[in-house]
């Protein structure tokens, strides 16, 4: 019987919150040994794994493949020799998002943002995927600005489940949740 209330409360410990709010003021890139412990033992199996140097980029394994339109998805970049963890958005996987431009359309309240990257450095880049993985759980919709036209990106159900979830990983490992 006790094995079964441990086994229920580390269930309910794993769980990652879909209804949580990011809290900006508490973004960091600090990966605390624990956190670290707990994605590389528990979390790291549903990502691919790559070493660049003293570098592990982790992408979600079942991401969706791109299909002629833009696939936008985070990689967490893990730097154990400094204790960091980053997020890369890429813009179909392996290339880096730089001058990334989304509108984001919350169809509730038709208010329409406008979220930019200019250059891929590590703060803005966490700063415009804390707000991507906000515009996910409140159902808004997101479209690439390009030169002569907007696509659509984050459509299917797996591209923002793998957004989702990859995004509520980094924050876990940085404690943000």
């Amino acid at each position: 019987m006790r094995w079964l209330i441990g086994l229920l409360l580390f269930l309910a410990g794993c769980k990652i919150d879909r209804d949580r709010p990011v809290e900006f003021s508490r973004l960091t890139f600090t990966m605390p040994d624990d956190t670290e412990l707990f994605f590389r033992n528990v979390r790291s199996i549903y990502y691919d794994r790559e070493i660049r140097g003293n570098q592990e980029v982790f992408r979600w394994a079942d991401r969706p493949d791109s299909t002629g339109n833009p696939t936008l998805t985070p990689a967490l970049v893990l730097s154990p020799m400094n204790d960091m963890a980053f997020v890369v958005l890429e813009l179909e996987p392996g290339n880096a998002s730089e001058g990334l431009t989304l509108i984001a359309v919350d169809s509730a309240t038709n208010r329409i943002d406008t979220l930019q990257l200019a250059e891929p450095l590590p703060r803005p880049s966490l700063e415009l995927a804390a707000r991507i993985y906000e515009g996910i759980r409140q159902n808004q919709g997101f479209q690439l600005l390009q030169p002569d036209n907007t696509k659509p990106v984050l459509q299917t159900d797996q591209e923002r489940e793998t957004f989702r979830v990859t995004m509520a990983d980094c924050f876990r490992l940085t404690r943000v949740f």
